[in-house]
């Protein structure tokens, strides 16, 4: 029976191969991290004074990329039934949206202010190392800012992706999009 078994492994064993494959262009990566049960308290939100934060060498390019980040994830909270206030103080949380590029700030920087890390090294399609982009997203609770010295979000978000010239902007819409759609999908529609 032993024999048999032996048998058997080496045949199996026989018929598996490593190979090693180059590393391959990433589209981007995404780390979500925080309780969407925090969120079922949460009816409006307000957008707060740090929001719009843009590291990038191309200033008009990046206020352009914030605005229209800012669009789309006020887009997704309203779908998800919150409201807009226009009063910080009298939303339940406040959104951060932050852009920034890798020759502006390194990764470690970024851990170091998020403690969120998405991992990826961004190659294109020959192997080439490229800057990275990245959009980190947070919600924090309102009645907690004036409060403490140091503020924690109830939720974050941060994605990053090689960053790519010469991008249409149907094309450069729609990835947006999609990207803010896939950081937000943990926020839960609004219960209030």
């Amino acid at each position: 029976m032993i024999k048999k078994f032996a048998l058997v492994s080496v045949l199996l064993l026989a018929g598996c191969s490593t190979s090693v494959e180059p590393q391959r262009p990433m589209d981007f990566g995404v780390v979500v991290s925080g309780d969407s049960q925090q969120f079922e308290s949460v009816s409006t939100f307000a957008w707060h004074e740090r929001s719009g934060t843009v590291l990038v060498k191309d200033k008009e390019l990046g206020q352009k990329s914030s605005q229209l980040y800012h669009s789309l994830v006020e887009q997704q909270m309203l779908e998800r039934g919150y409201r807009l206030v226009s009063q910080p103080l009298q939303a339940d949380v406040l959104l951060v949206v932050a852009l920034a590029q890798q020759s502006e700030i390194t990764d470690s920087d970024i851990f170091a202010k998020t403690l969120l890390s998405t991992g990826i090294i961004t190659v294109d399609s020959d192997g080439d190392a490229v800057e990275k982009g990245s959009l980190y997203l947070a919600a924090f609770p309102s009645n907690l800012i004036e409060q403490a010295d140091v503020e924690q979000p109830i939720w974050k978000a941060l994605a990053q992706r090689p960053m790519k010239e010469g991008v249409d902007e149907a094309t450069r819409q729609a990835l947006a999009s999609d990207l803010v759609k896939r950081m937000m999908s943990s926020i839960p529609v609004s219960n209030n």
